[in-house]
């Protein structure tokens, strides 16, 4: 099963913010697991501002060090992202979505409203946290 995360989830892990969030990271090597070169920067500069630059770059290094596919943003096709914007999603949230669709991920994890209410798309499903953990019983 291919899983993206969006940032919100490492975020929330490594912030102690939700349980649930720290148990998909926990739980990784369950599913093959891709996020983008932009996801990776996001959650490394949030952090930064959040925490502090040694949590950062500690998160960096545990994040490439661990089984998650780092993928380079720029190889998303600009049409893929261009259908994502016609879809009324701000064009962070469609970059993340047409690199979902991209790498053929059957689920993008993300704590976000907007992805979990407003992209509908046959292309992968769409869950919280928790929502993924219950359906794979975990």
């Amino acid at each position: 099963m291919r899983v993206v995360l969006d940032s919100n989830i490492f975020i929330f892990a490594f912030r102690e913010k939700k349980t649930v969030c720290l148990r998909i990271l926990e739980n990784m090597d369950l599913f093959e697991v891709f996020i983008s070169s932009l996801i990776l920067d996001e959650v490394v500069e949030r952090l930064k501002m959040l925490v502090n630059k040694n949590f950062a770059s500690k998160v960096r290094h545990t994040i490439l060090s661990s089984s998650i596919h780092v993928v380079e943003v720029s190889t998303t096709p600009k049409t893929l992202i261009k259908k994502y914007e016609k879809k009324n999603l701000k064009t962070s949230d469609a970059v993340i979505a047409a690199f979902a669709e991209y790498i053929k991920a059957d689920y993008l994890l993300s704590e976000n409203r907007h992805f979990l209410k407003n992209l509908k798309t046959t292309k992968f499903r769409v869950k919280n946290a928790e929502q993924f953990l219950e359906m794979v019983g975990l």
